[in-house]
């Protein structure tokens, strides 16, 4: 998953969403807890996706729809 790709296109559907809202650093030690998925890095950041969703006209569809796009490539 390319992160900058990621943080590109939803800064792009709402200003609103920072860049570090988006980030996300996969280190040795919690690579373990990456591979039950969903890890609690990737629970925080939709969690804090969705509340600026919320607080926007994005649709969660729309959302979605770009991190899964960017998750398959």
């Amino acid at each position: 998953m390319n992160i900058v790709k990621l943080k590109t296109r939803v800064n792009n559907e709402n200003n609103n969403i920072s860049k570090e809202m988006v980030k996300m650093t996969l280190t040795k030690s919690n690579d373990q807890a990456f591979n039950t998925i969903p890890s609690y890095g990737i629970r925080e950041l939709l969690s804090q996706i969705e509340e600026k969703r919320r607080a926007s006209n994005i649709t969660e569809k729309r959302v979605y729809s770009i991190l899964l796009f960017e998750l398959s490539t």
